[in-house]
């Protein structure tokens, strides 16, 4: 039985362009329009952040993770 802590998957993705990042964004928020939702501001600026290149889809996922994951602490 090994002790070391289990290590997350590496998760290698294709280095992509700034339009191919405008491209895959516009659609994804599309679709959720279409859906009947509507992005937030903190949604958008993420987007954008992703297609300025500025962070990676992988440090997006786990902010919003984060963000939106409620504490495990239970109340007294």
């Amino acid at each position: 039985m090994s002790t070391e802590p289990e290590q997350p998957p590496v998760v290698h993705s294709k280095a992509r362009s700034r339009e191919e990042r405008l491209h895959s964004t516009a659609e994804a928020l599309h679709s959720g329009i279409l859906d009947g939702l509507s992005p937030t501001p903190a949604a958008i600026r993420d987007a954008w952040d992703y297609i300025d290149g500025r962070r990676t889809l992988d440090e997006l996922i786990e902010d919003v993770v984060r963000r939106h994951t409620r504490g495990t602490e239970e109340e007294p």
